[in-house]
């Protein structure tokens, strides 16, 4: 459990994929995937691997919705820094759990190699971001400045 404790970004993914308080299991889960990532798939340095597939899931924008004149429409706005990496680890969570390889940690590790590979459902779900951004972006100006 020692790199949970010392890297940020993984403690912060341990409490992110936590069910029912047990955050325990959310962290062997993580430490799973790092000794698959380094037996299964030759990673030399699993935390910086984490790091660079959690940078290749944030959104650089998402759309809010916004009521104008009796009508909701989404409007883009470009993601800040800390909501970019809670919407790439929400939507790695997501995605992980609903891939079919028995165990999470095996989960997880694969999940993060098609993240590297900018392949996989997490990268399907931001690219889907940013073409619903793309498609209204007729509405930025309805942005206060």
């Amino acid at each position: 459990m020692s790199i949970l404790v010392r890297d940020p970004l993984l403690a912060r993914m341990a409490c992110m994929f936590m069910r029912h308080g047990e955050k325990t299991k959310s962290m062997a889960i993580i430490e799973e995937a790092v000794v698959e990532l380094r037996r299964r798939h030759g990673v030399e340095r699993p935390v910086e691997f984490i790091h660079s597939a959690v940078e290749n899931a944030k959104p650089l924008v998402e759309t809010i919705k916004w009521k104008s004149g009796g009508r909701a429409i989404q409007m883009p706005v470009p993601c800040r820094p800390a909501r970019a990496e809670s919407l790439a680890l929400r939507l790695l969570r997501d995605s992980f759990r609903l891939r079919k390889e028995h165990g999470a940690g095996l989960r997880l590790a694969g999940e993060l190699v098609d993240l590297s590979n900018k392949t996989g459902r997490t990268r399907t779900r931001r690219d889907d971001m940013h073409r619903s951004a793309e498609a209204n972006k007729a509405y930025v100006y309805f942005r206060k400045a």
